[in-house]
């Protein structure tokens, strides 16, 4: 063992050392190997990380760049939020600071700091205003919600309204508070006004006016020291700025119309604002002046004097009797049926019953000329010039004479007037003695002092004159009937005013007219086989003189309808010549035998006529007058401060712009349901007239007094009519005959087919055909009274210039100026309307009974006091549309209470 080991030992020593170093060898052949590989793969590793190390290096950078600049940003937005913040901190710190400081100011009020805002605010409006009229070159505002809009622009609304807050109460109404509005408004401009003293449209309107009114120079310049109008001075200076330049500016609205056709009216105008009685110690005057005024109309060329085929414009100036008389006979036909009647056949020709509200109130008040009337009918003035507001009567021919001069001196005028005319319409006066100048030169052409170009001047019949006169002369003449009319349609006991005023008198045969309307075919069917002189007087009234005086004027001439309008003025001839109106039944006369021969020679005049009939108005002038009257005071008897004032007004186109607006408007004495009541009523009133004249028709009579006057008596009233009031039949050789069916002489035909014509006279179917259906006798009549009236009249116009015209004095001297009442022209009404339905069907029903027990023919079954089925629901539900209509006015007048 020992052996084997040692031997072992020695051949594992010999093997060790053998393998070992062999392996030893190998090994370390393998750790070179292995290092190698290694290294190769350190070295491939460390290049591949290298690059990724480099690549990454790279990306990031680009990364952290971006991520940089997002900081930096955010960065510099979180530096400006803390800036914002700060600043706003700092804003609301010294805002706590300002609201601490206005607190203890409140607690301590300071004056300076109210003083600095009212400042502010006053420097910011008057800024607004001067800007407003001098840059804009505009009138501030006038209405209170414009004005509100105007300040609210500029910011100015909160302290505006600091005033208004500060006046204000709890228990305004509304009416209250817009008044408050107008006088803050008032209130900003004063104070704007005493900031800048350039800023003075405000002041010199204001200040214009209570110059106009008559104020003294002291009393314009206390206030004027205040601060609220313009001083004396100035206003003063304007108006004499605009007197001296009043010439230039008729030249240049000559030069500008030239071409058109020239309108003039020539008028006189007094100063009367009162009744006026003289003293012991003073007389008092009333300054007389002649107002010129000239409208064109850009859409109507001038009319030559000549016409194409060579005929002038007047053949002398004088009535021409041949025309008339040839015209009479159709124009009589005409007029043998009433007016009404005659209407039915014309085409667009309405009647006033069926008017709009507006349009019947304006119609009512067509002679009311003041500008301050609610729904009046306003024209464009923009046309019309003042050409000169002069002292004169106007009274005679050198005065009309001097006004003609006048107007020629202008170059524009005296050239126009070398080839064309020139229209004038006017008043009787002005016509008469204009027409006298005319004939007067045609006969005697070598008188000098009248002006060769006085023949193309054509005075023309005023239609608003004619209006006015014809239906004062209705009513005058048939004072008695309208009297007992008014008492019992407005319930009164006192009588009717022996010359009522104009809007008086429209009222009057306006609830007369549309009275009559509602009974008409009643009346007529109970008295169609009647010759009562007395009937035949009241239906012509009715039926024939009060429609033609209504529609003349506001429906014949505004809505152009010459036909109509010159048939009218022949059937208001008659009524004026049986009137014996000696100034109208010439001057009517006059304007148809023009019409009559200028139809015939083909005059271009004529078209003006039946195409701008409405343009031939003196409305223009009683406008201006009222103006002048209305912007004055009695204290202004000057002629020459008159002369400025009525160029002053003409300057601002007839009134102040901004005062207008501040003046209270006046609206009509009745309102359209009272209107509707006061027509029941009239009716009321004629259903008993007509039933009580039935029972006593025998009572008519005509007599002659002591004093050899005609009396007319009519029955059911007492007082006695003058002869005028009668029909035509009356006034002949021939008069109606009561116990004769037929009233043509030696007429035997006892056939009872008669015709009863308006005139009155009566005659058989057969006889009235062979007079070519006209009446005879009334055209004698006629045809007598326009000879006699037209050769008196023409002896008249061709005689001496001096030589005076015998006429109705208080006709000519009437300047026919109607003016409101300005005191107050409201009366009490006493209408019962609560029976006023019940009174109409028992009126009715006792005429129809009356005439019924008569043998009188009615069919008149549609009102009745039966409480039949169809009636009584007929009948109440016209009372009760009656009523509703009340009960809407009743809530109307208790809401204005």
């Amino acid at each position: 063992i020992s052996e084997l080991k040692n031997y072992y030992e020695i051949e594992i020593s010999d093997l060790k050392n053998k393998y070992y170093n062999e392996i030893l060898q190998n090994h370390k052949n393998e750790i070179l190997n292995l290092k190698k590989y290694y290294e190769n793969e350190i070295s491939n590793l460390k290049t591949y990380y290298e690059n990724e190390i480099l690549n990454l290096r790279n990306y990031n950078k680009s990364e952290i760049f971006r991520l940089e600049n997002n900081y930096n940003q955010i960065k510099n937005n979180y530096n400006i939020e803390i800036n914002l913040k700060n600043k706003q901190n700092i804003e609301i710190y010294n805002l706590k600071n300002k609201i601490f400081s206005l607190e203890q100011e409140l607690k301590n009020p300071s004056i300076d700091l109210f003083s600095n805002i009212f400042n502010n605010n006053i420097n910011n409006l008057s800024n607004l205003l001067y800007k407003k009229q001098y840059e804009e070159k505009c009138f501030p505002p006038t209405n209170s919600d414009e004005f509100i809009k105007m300040i609210d622009l500029s910011n100015l609304k909160p302290f505006v309204l600091m005033f208004f807050n500060a006046f204000k109460s709890n228990n305004q109404n509304e009416k209250s508070i817009e008044k408050l509005k107008i006088r803050i408004m008032l209130l900003m401009y004063h104070l704007a006004g005493l900031k800048n003293n350039k800023i003075t449209n405000v002041k010199a309107s204001i200040g214009s006016f209570l110059l106009k009114a008559g104020l003294s120079k002291r009393a314009i310049n206390l206030l004027s020291y205040f601060g609220y109008i313009s001083s004396y001075t100035k206003l003063y200076s304007n108006m004499i700025n605009l007197e001296k330049n009043h010439q230039i500016y008729i030249q240049k609205y000559l030069q500008n119309n030239f071409n058109n056709l020239f309108i003039i009216n020539i008028d006189d105008y007094h100063d009367c604002h009162q009744t006026r009685l003289p003293t012991m110690t003073s007389n008092n005057r009333i300054c007389h002046m002649a107002t010129t005024l000239i409208n064109s109309t850009s859409n109507i060329l001038k009319i030559p004097f000549i016409s194409s085929n060579n005929i002038s414009l007047f053949e002398s100036g004088l009535i021409s009797i041949n025309h008339l008389n040839n015209a009479l006979s159709n124009e009589l036909r005409n007029n043998l049926i009433s007016y009404n009647s005659r209407k039915l056949e014309w085409k667009n020709v309405s009647d006033i019953l069926i008017l709009s509200t507006e349009s019947l109130i304006e119609s009512l008040s067509v002679h009311m000329y003041d500008g301050t009337l609610e729904n009046q009918h306003m024209r464009n003035f923009n046309n019309t010039k003042l050409i000169d507001f002069i002292s004169s009567d106007l009274k005679n021919t050198d005065d009309y004479l001097q006004i003609i001069n006048n107007l020629i001196k202008f170059s524009d005028i005296k050239k126009y007037l070398t080839n064309n005319i020139i229209i004038t319409p006017m008043d009787f006066p002005g016509q008469l003695y204009i027409r006298k100048l005319i004939v007067y030169k045609y006969f005697n052409s070598s008188f000098d002092n009248i002006p060769k170009e006085i023949n193309h001047f054509v005075p023309l019949l005023g239609p608003l004159h004619v209006s006015l006169n014809t239906r004062q002369t209705c009513l005058i003449k048939f004072y008695p009937f309208f009297n007992e009319l008014y008492k019992n349609t407005f319930n009164k006991k006192k009588n009717l005013a022996a010359k009522p005023k104009p809007w008086q008198i429209n009222l009057l045969l306006y609830i007369a007219h549309a009275g009559w309307i509602k009974i008409r075919s009643e009346v007529l069917k109970a008295f169609k086989n009647s010759k009562n002189g007395g009937f035949y007087s009241i239906l012509n009234l009715l039926d024939d003189i009060i429609p033609s005086t209504l529609d003349i004027y506001t429906n014949l001439f505004r809505n152009n309808h010459f036909e109509y309008y010159y048939e009218t003025i022949f059937r208001l001839w008659m009524f004026m010549r049986r009137c014996n109106r000696k100034n109208y039944d010439k001057i009517m006369l006059v304007f148809l035998s023009d019409i009559l021969q200028w139809s015939q020679n083909q005059h271009p005049i004529i078209d003006i006529f039946y195409n701008h009939l409405n343009l031939l108005d003196e409305y223009p002038v009683e406008n201006f007058h009222s103006l002048v009257r209305r912007s004055t005071t009695s204290k202004l008897t000057n002629s020459k401060t008159l002369r400025r004032y009525g160029i002053f007004i003409d300057s601002e186109k007839h009134e102040n712009k901004f005062i207008s607006n501040f003046l209270k408007t006046k609206e009509y004495l009745f309102s359209k349901p009272q209107l509707d009541s006061l027509v029941f009523n009239s009716s009321i009133f004629l259903l008993n007239f007509f039933t009580n004249f039935y029972k006593k028709q025998n009572d008519f009579k005509i007599i002659t007094n002591k004093k050899n006057q005609v009396e007319v008596y009519i029955p059911t009233i007492e007082k006695s009519f003058e002869k005028g009031i009668l029909p035509s039949a009356y006034h002949t050789n021939i008069i109606p005959n009561n116990n004769k069916l037929c009233d043509l002489q030696f007429c035997n035909n006892i056939n009872s087919d008669i015709i009863i014509l308006l005139c009155g006279h009566s005659y058989h179917t057969i006889c009235f055909s062979n007079l070519n259906f006209t009446c005879d006798y009334c055209f004698q009549y006629y045809k007598s009274s326009i000879e006699t009236i037209s050769n008196n009249f023409n002896i008249y116009l061709k005689s001496d210039l001096k030589k005076k015209y015998n006429n109705d004095r208080e006709e000519i001297n009437n300047n026919n100026i109607i003016e409101l009442d300005e005191d107050n022209i409201l009366e009490d009404i006493n209408i019962n309307e609560n029976n006023i339905d019940n009174e109409f069907i028992s009126a009715m029903n006792n005429f129809t009974t009356i005439t019924n027990e008569n043998n009188i023919s009615t069919e008149f079954k549609r009102i009745s006091i039966d409480l039949s089925n169809n009636d009584q629901n007929n009948n109440e539900s016209i009372i009760i549309s009656n009523k509703r209509k009340r009960d809407s006015y009743l809530s109307n007048s208790i809401q204005k209470k």
